[in-house]
């Protein structure tokens, strides 16, 4: 009689490619992970996807529930790319899947780059971090203050790049050093701070996950804001 033991997806897809691993362990990663595809996480249900097609033919059992999640918008391109490795299908990558999905910013129109702005990672959809017909500083000094209008203590975790636009500048961050005393604890933080100063206007929050995968994501906001015509649009995690 098998008991079931409670294993993270990227564990299971380890010990289901181990060359040495026996045709019952592959069984039970498989309908393990095909539970995982429900889970109420959305990390989770994307690992265990992908966690799947790279177990590729072995995975057969898990099609039908690989099938029934693919509409969610959350598990499209990785189930679409799972089920292909599973049914031996030409092997398409995920990046070439996420394509066919992916919102294009053509249909937007915004300058992205200008002398006072800068609304998405790297600047723009071109993604060449490239300001045109502006005199940016090559140098600058933080004890002496050269080339510096201002700075702004973040937390002790920064991985999301700031953008610009309106006067506002966004940036995300973990709350070690909080900036309202409501808000304490492990969140992740978007800050929203005033161009001119750095003086903080707003900020949101995201509690850290209680379940599944919550000591894997670090308590931060790691994405930079997309910023288009009067909306922000950012992944808190």
């Amino acid at each position: 009689m098998l008991r079931r033991t409670r294993i993270t997806p990227i564990a299971l897809a380890a010990l289901a490619l181990t060359s040495s691993c026996q045709e019952i362990v592959v069984s039970t990663a498989v309908l393990s992970l095909a539970i995982c595809l429900r889970d109420s996480n959305v990390h989770v249900r994307v690992s265990s996807a992908e966690a799947l097609g790279r177990i590729g033919s072995g995975a057969k059992d898990a099609l039908v529930d690989l099938r029934s999640v693919s509409e969610d918008p959350a598990l499209a391109s990785q189930a679409a790319w799972a089920i292909a490795r599973i049914e031996g299908r030409e092997d398409p990558t995920l990046a070439e899947v996420e394509v066919s999905s992916a919102v294009s910013f053509e249909v937007i129109d915004v300058d992205y780059v200008t002398e006072d702005s800068w609304r998405m990672f790297c600047g723009g959809p071109e993604r060449n971090a490239v300001v045109d017909g502006v005199d940016l500083p090559v140098e600058w000094d933080m004890e002496r203050g050269e080339n510096i209008r201002w700075s702004a203590a973040l937390g002790e975790v920064t991985y999301g790049t700031p953008v610009l636009a309106d006067g506002r500048v966004y940036v995300g961050n973990d709350n070690e050093r909080p900036r309202d005393p409501f808000v304490r604890g492990e969140q992740g933080i978007l800050l929203a701070l005033r161009e001119s100063d750095g003086e903080l206007l707003w900020q949101d929050t995201a509690p850290s996950l209680e379940r599944g995968v919550e000591r894997f994501l670090l308590a931060t906001t790691s994405s930079p804001p997309l910023l288009a015509d009067d909306r922000l649009y950012y992944i808190t995690a």
